[in-house]
């Protein structure tokens, strides 16, 4: 997306997508990819990467319909026909997930794996040597927690509590007073910020403020800010936030 969004013609990229956008974002996001020349393919999951010579040369993608926008209106297809479109770069943007490498190297050293590497309220391991945080990892069961997942919460306030959990294994005076039963409290906002096309700036904040049982607290009086100037014209341009 950022080359796109820095001025780089979209002429020569091609985008399927399993299903159409849903929601006032993923609407416009659409509208600023077909108006730098992006081919959108919807209604298409990929199925095949073909590689020749350790070098990508295309990929394959099936559905049952197949609609473009930004160029010619797509044809019916059958279902199961797969359509065949020639690349030298592909770019995956699914959801994000356990590396496949990193899935095996914790199950080869015997740490405990649910869906991400569990982890207890000062963020060791099954074995004790081994602290982890991220959005590799997830608290315990055994805590009850309604947001196990690091991905929940300020990465930057995640890596605070690790340090200090793991300061207080090397200097025992350091530790503090806490709830053996309880995971820690976080407060600090999430945030994700991208550059999209058509020189938009996407920026989106979420509270992460939880209680011990990390439960979601403090989110009463959210509300959504944006910004859409669109020209009269009819032409697509200006900044857009929501």
């Amino acid at each position: 997306m950022q080359p796109l969004a820095r001025g780089s013609g979209g002429g020569t990229v091609q985008c399927p997508f399993p299903k159409g956008p849903e929601g006032y974002v993923a609407g416009k996001i659409e509208q600023s990819l077909k108006y730098v020349g992006v081919k959108i393919i919807q209604g298409m999951d990929l199925v095949k990467i073909d590689v020749r010579n350790h070098r990508v040369t295309g990929v394959k993608v099936a559905s049952t319909t197949l609609s473009s926008v930004g160029g010619e209106e797509g044809k019916g297809k059958d279902e199961g026909e797969a359509l065949s479109l020639k690349c030298s770069l592909v770019i995956c943007a699914s959801r994000k997930d356990v590396d496949h490498d990193v899935f095996s190297a914790v199950n080869e050293s015997g740490l405990v794996f649910d869906a991400r590497l569990v982890v207890d309220n000062k963020f060791r391991t099954t074995d004790n040597a081994i602290f982890a945080a991220g959005t590799l990892t997830k608290f315990s069961r055994r805590y009850g927690a309604k947001r196990a997942l690091h991905d929940f919460f300020n990465s930057k306030e995640v890596g605070m509590a690790l340090a200090n959990s793991f300061l207080e294994k090397v200097d025992p005076l350091q530790a503090g007073v806490a709830d053996e039963n309880a995971i820690p409290r976080f407060s600090l906002p999430k945030k994700e910020f991208a550059y999209l096309p058509g020189d938009l700036q996407y920026l989106h904040v979420s509270s992460c403020a939880t209680d011990a049982f990390g439960a979601p607290v403090g989110t009463e009086g959210c509300r959504e800010l944006w910004t859409d100037p669109e020209a009269e014209d009819g032409q697509w341009g200006g900044r857009y936030c929501r």
